[in-house]
Formats: structure tokens, sequence, C-alpha cells
């Protein structure tokens, strides 16, 4: 199992792709990777903003779930942004056939997005959280995956 534990990964989307974004860092966590969701992280009465931004600050890497929906996200965008700006590793997630905008066009991501989520619903949910982890940190295989 691979773990994270300094940094990690933060998860950027629009939370209009809550659902299969969520399944997605299920699958992060259960590949041994350090996650941080606004929702499952942000504990109610934290001042909000002020816990996104240092869990950004603090992250090694920023997935972007990138959709129609994220594109108009004003937050969506604060994120990839600062980001940006603080020279983060960036992977985008295509959720859907929405182009990605010319910052991000760049960076290594994801097409098939979905169908790795999708395949969270399976018996063989552990395997594949570790792929898709292995995926997301660049590392080769494992051979018990």
């Amino acid at each position: 199992m691979v773990r994270r534990s300094a940094g990690g990964v933060f998860i950027s989307y629009s939370h209009r792709d809550r659902e299969i974004v969520s399944a997605a860092a299920r699958l992060l966590r259960s590949g041994g990777a350090t996650v941080f969701q606004d929702i499952a992280d942000i504990k109610a009465g934290t001042r909000w903003k002020a816990a996104l931004f240092q869990a950004l600050d603090q992250c090694e890497r920023v997935m972007v779930f990138w959709s129609s929906a994220a594109a108009s996200s004003e937050w969506v965008e604060r994120e990839w942004r600062s980001a940006l700006e603080a020279n983060k590793k960036i992977v985008p997630m295509l959720l859907d056939d929405n182009p990605l905008p010319p910052p991000l066009r760049a960076r290594r991501g994801s097409e098939r997005t979905s169908d790795e989520v999708d395949s969270a619903r399976s018996p063989e949910f552990s395997a594949i959280g570790n792929r898709f982890t292995r995926a997301l940190f660049n590392e080769p295989p494992d051979a018990k995956s």
C-alpha cells in the first residue's frame, strides 16, 4: 500500500460534482493517499477559507476535477491558480468534455476519471485504489495490484 504522509493530495472540484469526486477521494484513501476534501476535512465552526488555503499550502499535489461545473466555479479557479502560483504539482482529472483552461492543458492528467471512479464499486476496491494512487504519484505499478 502506498503511504503518503507529508502533504498529500488537495482535491479541487465543484460541489455539483460531489458524488463522483467523493468516490475518487475514497479510492485514493483506500490506496493509502492522504487526501484533503473540504466536506470531509473542514469541521463545523472552522473558518473554511483559512482551512482551504492552509491545506492547499501544505499539500504535495492538487487534483483538479474538471467539468462544466468546475469551469464556472470561482473557487475551483482560485484553488488551481493558487496551486500554480505556489508551483504545486497539478493533476487535472477530466469529468466531461469541457476543455481545460490554457494554464492547465500542459499538465498530465487523466481522461478516464469517470471510468476509474466507477470501478470503485467493484469488489477489488482496494487494489483499484492502489493503482489509482500510484498513477497519481507517477509510481510504477505494484506486482500485487
